[in-house]
């Protein structure tokens, strides 16, 4: 390679790709953790789709967020943990929708997740579960 090569691949900036859209029920789509435990759940929501990342354990578990975002707004570079995702709460369509753009995921052994609730749509808490918008 030459230095001039060197240069356009160190520079080379990856296109932005959107998320895939979702459609149907309010439904998680992908839920997961990261090398910090902070645990990563997108999920469906009124026809968009939303992303937060909170803390599941110390004195404010589920309810300061780290990160928030919904729509356009979320980084597909970010839109998976860098740990595992739980594969029986993830939404497969959404995530061979990923897949097809390129996204890498890895996930854990079936079967791992505590158990759900049945009565929810959702597997991780959403946005406005009284989450304090605060992010760090």
């Amino acid at each position: 390679m030459t230095p001039e090569q060197m240069r356009l691949i160190e520079t080379y900036e990856v296109p932005e790709l959107p998320i895939p859209s979702a459609e149907g029920e309010d439904r998680t789509l992908i839920y997961g953790y990261d090398v910090d435990r902070r645990t990563h759940h997108v999920y469906l929501k009124d026809g968009q789709v939303h992303q937060v990342i909170y803390s599941p354990s110390g004195p404010h578990a589920d309810k300061d967020i780290f990160h928030y975002a919904v729509g356009e707004e979320i980084d597909i570079k970010t839109i998976i943990p860098n740990k595992r995702l739980y594969p029986e709460a993830c939404d497969f369509d959404y995530c061979m929708a990923l897949k097809e753009l390129g996204v890498h995921m890895s996930f854990t052994a079936h079967g791992t997740l505590p158990r759900m609730d049945e009565r929810s749509p959702f597997v991780g808490h959403v946005f406005d579960d009284g989450m304090t918008p605060a992010l760090r």
